[in-house]
């Protein structure tokens, strides 16, 4: 199977670095836009997930907190904007309808559309 890049781009969204075991030391970024989504298929049936951030850390130490963690495994939060819209699969919004969608609209299996008189 092949990998899938993904050509969208999100904003507004807030990166939480998670540094030490407490919390404390953690790096916040906010406003970070997210960019270059790949979704890279391995064996045994794993998905692995690659990605951009633009973002700017506030200070001097947050920024040094994350250069001294470069080529390092290291736990993330990714936290939407509060206004945040989920797109549907195809780029439209995710609908309060749709549960009752037919998900095979537009093709040959498609429900027969029931007409009332």
């Amino acid at each position: 199977m092949r990998n899938l890049a993904w050509d969208r781009k999100y904003d507004g969204y807030l990166l939480r670095f998670h540094i030490g075991a407490t919390g404390s030391e953690d790096v916040l970024l906010a406003e970070c836009g997210l960019k270059d989504i790949r979704f890279v298929t391995q064996e045994g049936g794993s998905v692995g997930i690659n990605f951009k951030v633009k973002a700017h850390p506030k200070d001097d130490e947050d920024h040094g907190k994350i250069a001294r963690r470069v080529q390092q495994e290291i736990g993330i939060t990714l936290t939407p904007p509060d206004d945040y819209v989920e797109p549907g699969l195809f780029s439209d919004p995710v609908g309060i309808d749709d549960e009752n969608r037919d998900p095979f609209e537009g093709s040959d299996l498609a429900r027969d559309e029931q007409t009332t008189d």
